[in-house]
Order: structure tokens, then C-alpha cells, then sequence
């Protein structure tokens, strides 16, 4: 991507190393968005005057081009959302009680260590409420999946594996299609997190033969607010709808209701339909570059230049994070906070996904932590005893007094030391060995 693409580092001459969280919008999709809001802002499918029916066409003709950008095949197949996190929730909601309902015998989900907490969270919060079993298969020390326990954790139990195609925090592509293979063997539906991936990877469908697939526009070069969820015609067609609302009906009776079909069935309301145009010309402009190919070949390049790893290369796992480059093993809270004051705009903390950084600093400082892991005034005086810091957490951590204690280390995750009870007698996350749910094995058995 060239500089001059984008106004906010032209305009600022800003060094932006924060692409992980949202990456900056290059100016052919911001006057995308402005010139539709100045030319031909109507609602879609409901108005027959002429504002109206070029709004629906410029909609789903977005729908058709993303389709054919991400290799989907069959562009009713693609629900707009209004990111990732809403896919892979309208997926847990919808589709796992289907999956469940389908086979008594399949009520387990399968996940990896390294997932981010919305491709997490959902899993176990529906396992808890429908009587399930969520597994966590372990990643080795390079940030990839133990393919031996991926492989044992897959049985006729089954129902749907859900797990990332470019991960948040290591920067490790996981071998997508032979994973989405051998669920595929056992029955089991698959879901694949490209929140990270879309827009920095080139992504087939077709080839990848995954059940669902989920991305986010702010991710790959588009708006804010707007993301994609892929799925398999038969599961889509056989899903109950999450949200209800207009145009999401066909009829509408006292006593029932009949759905549209899909897209319609799973686009509730008002879409944000000037955004999926925002995000057309997304991949128009990375079309623009040479197409996803010379995008990833070119952020390698930039990467290797900066001193850093490229997504997937082999290497110390925690020297290279998605979407930036570290030469050290953790960006502190003060090396963040250097960044902050007219340099480069990088991230601390724990990438949304606290089981894998406290993981991660444990392996940094051996010995730091107690039995259970969680011994946080322990490892943060380990930190400042070897001259290293871990990662810097946000201002919601509860731990900001113990920041002038320990020389500017600080944890990059929250450690509740309330016996492993939330206010409402709940246990809280497992984030370590002791906590709830188990953790054995790489095996996360969930008690609700």
C-alpha cells in the first residue's frame, strides 16, 4: 500500500503500526462512502423511486463483488454483519443449536488456544447454555496447533471447530484446509476466523471448504461497522434467523411468521448498505495493488525491511505480532506509552486474547508465577528484577497502582484474586491452571 493512499498518515505523516486493530482507510473507499451519502442515500429493497433502486443495486452489487473477491461461489451466500465478532455470534446462536439438535451425540465445540476472545467467548457461553463441551487444543511454542491433539480432540462428538486463519497475537497462518479436512472426516462443521487474514492474505473459498467464514471490513482497508459472514447454503437455508425485524419477513401472520430466504432471512432491518459499497471498493483497491497476492508478498517485504517476521514465517513467536513487527519479546506499557507522544502508534496489552498472553509471559519469566499463575505482584517483581516488562494493560486493568511499584512493568491481563468467583458466585475465565472449567491437557471442560 502507498502512503499517499491514505489522507489521515499523508495528511499527519503518521507511522501506523496498529493494522491488527483497524487498519487506516486508503481515500478511493472514503469518497466512496461521502460521494454516496452526497449522491444516492436511499433505503434498499423497500423503495421503488429511482434513489431507491440504484441504492439496491449498488448493495447487492457490493454482495457480488466480495463474493467474487474472497473465492465464495454463490453470492446469497453472503449475510452482511456488522463485523466478525457479530458473524461468529449470529453462527453460535443460530447455527450450534441447530448442530446440537441435529445429533444428541454431537454437543462439542473445538477451538485453539489462540483465538481471539470473539472467536472464544461465543463457544463457551453457548456451551454453557446448551449442556456442551468445549475443548481447547494447545499451540506449540511457535503459536501453531498441536496437530496431534487437534486431531485427538476430533471425534463423533463433534458438532463444529471453530478457529482463526491468520491469528491475532503470534501472526501465525494456521494450515486452514488440511484443519478444515480433517473436522470435515468426523462430521464436524467448521467455522474460520479471517478477521485477521481478509484483506492481508489471499482467501478461496472454494478451496479453503470451510462451513463458515467471517471477516471484517475496518480489518481490510474498509469502513467501520461492516463485516461478512460465508456460509454453506445448506446450513444457512436450515438456520432459524437471530434477529427479527423488516425485510428479514415474507409473511407475517397473527399467530406465525415466514421468513425470506437467505441473504434476506439474516439481514434484519435497515443494513448498512452505503458501508458494503465502502467495502466493495475496499477490495477494489486492493485489487487496484495487483490483487491479494502482491499485497501479502509486499507486506513481507515491509516487514523483513522494519526488522520484524512476516505473517507465518518461522521464528520467535512472540518477536512478531499481527499487523506490526517487535524486535523484543513483549511492547511494554512504557515503550507503548513512548509511542504515544509523536512516534509511531503501536498497541500494547493482550490482543484480546488474555489466555494466550498470560500464557505467553509465564514462558517469558519462568518461575515468576505461583502454582496456580496467578501470583501477579510476583511476576511483575520478576519483571523488574531482569531489567524486562510484559505487556502494558489499559486503564481497566485494576492493577494501574501497581505500576510506580514495579518500574513501569506491567501485566497485560486482568487476574482476579477473588477465589476464582465473579460477584454473582460464576467462576471467571480460565486463564490459568486451577481455574475454572479445568484446564488439563490443553482440554477445557466447561461446567456450566
Amino acid at each position: 500500500m502507498w502512503r499517499n493512499d491514505f489522507p489521515l498518515i499523508r495528511n499527519r505523516q503518521e507511522v501506523y503500526l496498529d493494522s491488527a486493530a483497524t487498519t487506516q482507510k486508503p481515500e478511493a473507499v472514503i469518497r466512496t462512502v461521502t460521494d454516496l451519502y452526497e449522491s444516492c442515500n436511499a433505503n434498499v429493497h423497500r423503495s421503488p423511486h429511482r434513489l431507491g433502486r440504484e441504492m439496491t443495486e449498488l448493495y447487492e452489487g457490493a454482495r457480488s463483488r466480495l463474493s467474487a473477491f474472497f473465492g465464495a461461489g454463490d453470492d446469497h451466500c453472503l449475510i452482511f454483519t456488522r463485523g466478525a465478532t457479530e458473524s461468529v455470534n449470529l453462527v453460535a446462536s443460530s447455527a450450534l443449536p441447530l448442530l446440537f439438535s441435529r445429533d444428541p451425540k454431537r454437543q462439542e465445540v473445538v477451538v485453539t488456544a489462540a483465538e481471539h476472545h470473539s472467536n472464544f467467548v461465543p463457544w463457551q457461553q453457548q456451551c454453557r447454555r446448551l449442556g456442551g463441551t468445549l475443548k481447547v487444543v494447545p499451540v506449540d511454542a511457535e503459536g501453531m496447533p498441536d496437530m496431534k491433539a487437534f486431531s485427538a480432540a476430533l471425534s463423533g462428538r463433534t458438532a463444529l471447530v471453530a478457529f482463526a486463519h491468520l491469528t491475532n497475537v503470534f501472526g501465525r497462518v494456521f494450515p486452514a484446509e488440511e484443519m478444515a479436512e480433517l473436522c470435515h472426516r468426523v462430521g464436524a462443521a467448521v467455522l474460520v476466523d479471517g478477521a485477521q487474514a481478509a484483506g492481508h492474505l489471499p482467501v478461496s473459498l472454494e478451496e479453503l471448504g470451510c462451513d463458515f467464514y467471517c471477516a471484517s471490513g475496518h480489518k481490510m482497508y474498509g469502513p467501520n461497522g461492516i463485516g461478512l459472514l460465508f456460509g454453506k447454503r445448506e446450513l444457512l437455508e436450515a438456520m432459524e434467523p437471530w434477529q427479527f425485524g423488516g425485510e428479514m419477513v415474507d409473511r407475517v401472520y397473527e399467530d406465525r411468521t415466514l421468513f425470506a430466504e437467505i441473504p434476506a432471512k439474516f439481514e434484519a432491518g435497515t443494513p448498512d448498505y452505503i458501508q458494503a459499497a465502502g467495502l466493495a471498493a475496499a477490495a477494489d483497491y486492493l485489487d487496484h495493488l495487483g490483487g491479494m497476492e502482491a499485497v501479502a508478498k509486499r507486506k513481507k517485504g515491509a516487514d523483513r525491511a522494519a526488522g520484524g517476521r512476516a505473517a507465518g514465517e518461522e521464528g520467535d513467536p512472540a518477536a512478531r505480532l499481527a499487523g506490526g513487527f517487535l524486535r523484543d519479546r513483549f511492547l511494554s506499557g512504557g515503550r507503548a506509552a513512548s509511542l504515544r507522544c509523536g512516534g509511531p502508534a503501536g498497541r500494547p496489552g493482550n490482543r484480546n486474547a488474555m489466555r494466550l498472553s498470560l500464557r505467553a509471559a509465564a514462558d517469558a519469566f519462568p518461575g515468576a508465577f505461583g502454582g496456580d499463575g496467578a501470583d501477579l505482584p510476583g511476576a511483575l517483581q520478576h519483571a523488574r528484577g531482569s531489567g524486562q516488562a510484559l505487556c502494558g494493560a489499559g486503564p481497566d486493568c485494576g492493577a494501574r497502582a501497581l505500576l510506580k511499584k514495579t518500574g513501569g512493568a506491567l501485566l497485560c491481563a486482568k487476574v482476579r484474586r477473588n477465589g476464582g468467583k465473579d460477584g454473582d458466585g460464576t467462576e471467571n475465565g480460565a486463564l490459568h491452571r486451577g481455574g475454572p472449567g479445568k484446564m488439563a491437557g490443553g482440554v477445557f471442560r466447561d461446567r456450566g
